[in-house]
């Protein structure tokens, strides 16, 4: 067999081993995509994959023409993670930064500590 023959088997046999292992995100389709752009600064885009990833953002400009003229973004994207579980976060971008909203349920959980606890991470 000729050198070329060979390495086109061998090419070959490394794209079928390699095709055989895509994880199921590499072969997502993009089901759902829409994108408007006013030209002004205003825009909005979403899509949606078949493998459930979604993402949908806005923005928009804010004191258009004055010295504090700013974008604004707002979104928000959800996905499966590793366990199953549905992930979902929202988003926001403007004049006091980035800022992620925690999904309700974090939100709802008490931070609190206990008094001995404060007092030892305190050194106390």
């Amino acid at each position: 067999m000729k050198s070329y023959d060979m390495f086109f088997v061998l090419c070959a046999l490394f794209s079928l081993a390699t095709a055989a292992v895509l994880p199921e995100d590499v072969q997502a389709k993009i089901i759902k995509y829409e994108n408007s752009n006013d030209g002004a600064g205003n825009y909005r885009f979403n899509y949606e994959t078949s493998n459930g990833i979604f993402r949908d953002e806005i923005g928009y400009l804010v004191n258009v023409g004055k010295e504090d003229q700013h974008m604004v973004v707002k979104g928000s994207y959800s996905y499966t993670d590793v366990n199953g579980q549905r992930v979902y976060v929202k988003y926001t971008g403007d004049e006091n930064g980035f800022q992620v909203n925690p999904p309700e349920f974090i939100s709802q959980v008490s931070y609190s500590l206990p008094a001995n606890v404060v007092a030892t991470l305190l050194g106390k």
